[in-house]
């Protein structure tokens, strides 16, 4: 076999083609295996402990040779000093020849650093500014002077106005004030003269120095366009493409990085060497980021900026593992009226249109109330996320939809979640019967949606109150009572080191798919509940019934 291959011999499982959606996935028991194996290999070297310490999404893609041989490649994204050992398979495209056009170029566009930096830091350019700000502040201070004795001399012509004064002194005083006024006004123009003509030598240094960025812009573009038309793809059928191209079909431009991450570093390799993807999956290994949930050992989809269009190029003409389509059948009716009508939503499928096509509740109660002669469609008032299960509620017009959207607006509906969670029993920090409240803000990641992010400079407020109802080994249950409505709320409260520090188990954006204990990295799965999805079950909501004005309680049991 390829060197690059690594031998999966303890492996008891069966090596079958199990490709599975990269951007939402549980990761085959094949892919666990491997993943542990990489981990192994990084603990067992210092030099690649170190390098990857820090923090790495790694991948590992099971395949076999034309012999029928088996076993898998292991890529770690981006670049990481070396990590390149001859385990590892190389990058798509190598930047790193010194004599190469990519490094050649980067040198050209350092230079224009250096020119801006000495403009810059000329001591011409620096004393002219220095003097502008002086002069200006000087001219600052003079108007607020002159201002101040203006107002001065107005206060002494009112009070003269108080005590009796001829037409002819009236008169004196508002020649007087238009003079002060004019005198304001000249000043002003001159002071502006001055600092014009004092900024013409600036104007010199500024334009230049504009012209080397616009330059600098334009030749860093046209390196990295260069750069995408280099990264050349292939996929299942056979087919290649640049990642220029593929991006320019879709009315893109590629972002920075586009090509570096694990997962179309290990298909290209695969292709490129006649090698048939098996399986795959992505997993974080060493220091968690700051901003995003990352727990080393666990497992997470590909981003969907950078490696949506690519990987949709790259995955084609391979059997794909399809999602299950949760069945019409399995969403119950639990309450109607003239006005409302509920439904239990199950896990998988949407509370209104997206862009998967996946038929969504609300189409589904809109064909409901029309064949029961209830009402002619149903308006969305709230959602639940595609994988979250539990009551939802629709209003029936126009009006109440906009009553109720005003009750959730208000926080006037009690919502309350049930959700298992997934936690690393040697690192537990919470008790059975701890309540609390979790204060996190949250922003979209618009590099890698619909994933959300803890971001306490532009994030959303948003408030969760929990309370731990049990606790067993690896998992924990929890009562969550959300105070806002923000998306992947509970999710992310829930996995972020900073709210419960245990992801939702079932949870394929933040890590609820797969796990590791600390002293064996047994990266795996253990599914709760009744289908192995997110364990998230929006159980009741509560609020008073906008027209009946009567206390209403929804639940999942219809009462």
């Amino acid at each position: 076999m390829d060197a690059l291959i690594h031998g999966m011999e303890d492996f008891g499982g069966s090596l079958c083609p199990d490709f599975r959606n990269p951007f939402r996935y549980v990761p085959s028991e094949a892919v666990k295996f491997a993943a542990r194996l990489v981990i192994a290999h990084i603990e067992s070297s210092g030099s690649l402990r170190r390098a990857f310490s820090e923090g790495k999404m790694l991948g590992v893609l099971t395949v076999s040779d034309p012999d029928g041989n088996c076993g898998f490649l292991a890529a770690f994204s981006g670049n990481v000093c070396g990590a390149q050992d001859g385990y590892f398979v190389p990058p798509i495209f190598d930047t790193n020849d010194p004599a190469g056009h990519f490094r050649q170029e980067e040198k050209r566009i350092s230079l224009i650093n250096y020119e801006i930096a000495a403009l810059e830091s000329s001591p011409e350019f620096v004393q002219s500014k220095a003097g502008l700000s002086r002069l200006v502040e000087e001219h600052r201070a003079e108007i607020e002077r002159f201002a101040s004795v203006c107002a001065d001399r107005k206060k002494e012509r009112d009070l003269r106005r108080l005590s009796g004064i001829t037409a002819e002194e009236e008169a004196s005083l508002i020649r007087e004030s238009q003079f002060l006024k004019a005198e304001m006004r000249r000043m002003k123009e001159a002071f502006a003269l001055s600092e014009k003509e004092f900024q013409h030598g600036l104007l010199r240094h500024e334009a230049e120095v504009a012209g080397l960025k616009r330059k600098r812009q334009k030749m860093s573009e046209d390196l990295q366009e260069w750069l995408f038309r280099q990264y050349v793809v292939y996929n299942a059928l056979g087919e290649r493409m640049s990642i220029h191209d593929i991006f320019r079909e879709k009315g893109l431009v590629p972002p920075a990085g586009t090509g570096e991450c694990a997962a179309p570093k290990l298909l290209q390799y695969a292709y490129a060497h006649g090698l048939t993807p098996l399986s795959m999956g992505e997993f974080w290994y060493g220091k968690s980021p700051s901003d995003e949930i990352r727990k080393s050992g666990n497992f997470y989809p590909s981003c969907s900026g950078k490696c949506g269009p690519l990987l949709g190029f790259m995955t084609k003409g391979l059997e794909i593992v399809g999602e299950r389509q949760a069945g019409l059948d399995r969403v119950r009716i639990i309450y109607s009226d003239p006005w409302l009508i509920a439904a239990w939503k199950p896990s998988g499928m949407p509370s209104v249109p997206g862009k998967d096509g996946k038929v969504p509740l609300e189409e589904i109660l809109c064909s409901y109330v029309r064949s029961e002669g209830i009402a002619e469609r149903v308006f969305a008032i709230h959602r639940l996320d595609m994988d979250t299960k539990g009551v939802i509620v629709f209003a029936l017009d126009a009006d109440t939809q906009k009553k109720m959207q005003a009750l959730f607006a208000s926080r006037s509906v009690r919502k309350t979640y049930i959700a298992k969670l997934r936690h690393n029993p040697s690192d537990l920090r919470h008790s059975k019967g701890e309540c609390g409240k979790i204060s996190l803000p949250l922003a979209a990641d618009f590099e890698d949606r619909p994933r959300q992010k803890v971001d306490f400079g532009c994030g959303k407020a948003a408030e969760t109150e929990y309370e731990i109802l049990d606790i067993t080994d690896g998992e924990m249950t929890v009562l969550f009572r959300p105070l806002t409505g923000r998306t992947h709320q509970l999710r992310v409260h829930s996995a972020h080191p900073q709210g419960l520090g245990a992801p939702i188990a079932g949870d394929m954006l933040y890590g609820g798919t797969s796990g590791h204990g600390a002293a064996d990295w047994q990266v795996g799965y253990m599914p709760c509940g009744d289908d192995g999805g997110l364990q998230l079950e929006a159980v009741s909501l509560e609020f008073v019934h906008p027209h009946t004005r009567k206390p209403l309680l929804l639940n999942n049991t219809g009462k």
